[in-house]
């Protein structure tokens, strides 16, 4: 024999939401606006903290850093005036006076005074010699 459930009651006397315990974001219903207002908060401030640091180092990448010397090996010569130097394993570029630019050929080897940034993956040539260095014996 089937039973047939009866409601008893209007259900009036319930609570409008549920009696499930509450979760990360709420117990449900209207809270769905609130879980997405904290996902796009939480990724606005990650996005923001990304970007304030890359600022930063960008801003402040030779500040401070001290002047090394060492050789350089120029790698080629650019038409605008342009010479690319490979310190040990990093490219830089520098624009010397018309006099140094003619006098360098690629292959030469020069004196530099430069700069590390503070993560190490970039040169920033100060000043370079006016003419090759000889190789040694």
């Amino acid at each position: 024999m089937a039973i047939k459930y009866v409601k008893e009651g209007s259900g009036r006397g319930r609570p409008p939401r549920s009696y499930n315990p509450p979760g990360l974001f709420g117990s449900g219903g209207a809270d769905g606006k609130r879980r997405f207002l904290f996902i796009y908060v939480a990724i606005g401030a990650a996005v923001f903290a990304l970007s304030i640091t890359n600022i930063r180092d960008r801003a402040d990448t030779f500040e401070n850093r001290p002047t090394l010397r060492g050789a350089a090996l120029v790698t080629a010569k650019q038409n605008d005036g342009a010479l690319v130097l490979q310190v040990g394993d990093l490219p830089a570029t520098y624009t010397p006076d018309a006099q140094t630019f003619q006098r360098l050929k690629p292959g030469d080897r020069v004196a530099v005074l430069y700069q590390r940034s503070r993560n190490r993956r970039q040169i920033k040539i100060l000043e370079i010699g006016t003419a090759p260095i000889g190789d040694r014996l």
